[in-house]
């Protein structure tokens, strides 16, 4: 039987995830225009050392969840059950996009990736390809399909949580917060 909260591992990458996300789209907004003659500053390495970080939590967060799995879903009509997996689905193939999307969009502008400044990365996608340039453009786009499903994600936590009162909300949140609301 499947426990009825997330485990601790799941609640830190879960926020962690969140708070590089968060990193990211402050970091994103403070990014000077970037133009093919412009060369990446230290905000545009600070996004993309952080926008690799990102990829690698997330590709550890869903090895955890295929390998764990999620808790039981909250009794409930079968659509929000439907509706959550979907949901978690959509937000973790949009990370993954985001994150290649903004890669292919320094490929575009012929940027080397590098790790904070130490670590050079290899281009992951062929300098010069069309669809790459194309790919690296739909990166803002993605940004805001994604803020708009996170809006939805936390609309409906906060909905089950005040409206519905069930554990939804708890169940993701750290034992002290989980006990205090």
């Amino acid at each position: 039987m499947h426990s009825t909260t997330y485990s601790p591992t799941a609640k830190v990458l879960h926020w962690l995830v969140f708070a590089l996300i968060v990193a990211q789209l402050t970091l994103g907004w403070l990014m000077p225009g970037a133009r093919r003659t412009t060369p990446p500053d230290v905000v545009n390495n600070w996004h993309m050392s952080i926008g690799v970080i990102t990829l690698a939590v997330i590709v550890i967060r869903a090895a955890w969840r295929i390998v764990s799995g999620p808790p039981a879903p909250e009794p409930g009509p079968r659509w929000q059950v439907a509706a959550a997996h979907w949901t978690h689905v959509l937000l973790y193939a949009l990370i993954f996009a985001i994150a290649f999307s903004g890669w292919a969009n320094a490929v575009a502008h012929n940027w080397t990736v590098t790790l904070f400044w130490s670590v050079t990365l290899p281009s992951v996608l062929p300098v010069g390809a069309a669809w790459v340039r194309a790919f690296g453009e739909l990166h803002s786009a993605l940004v805001w399909v994604m803020l708009g499903l996170v809006g939805l994600h936390v609309a409906a936590a906060l909905g089950h949580h005040f409206v519905l009162g069930d554990n939804v909300l708890r169940r993701m949140l750290p034992g002290r917060v989980a006990d205090r609301i």
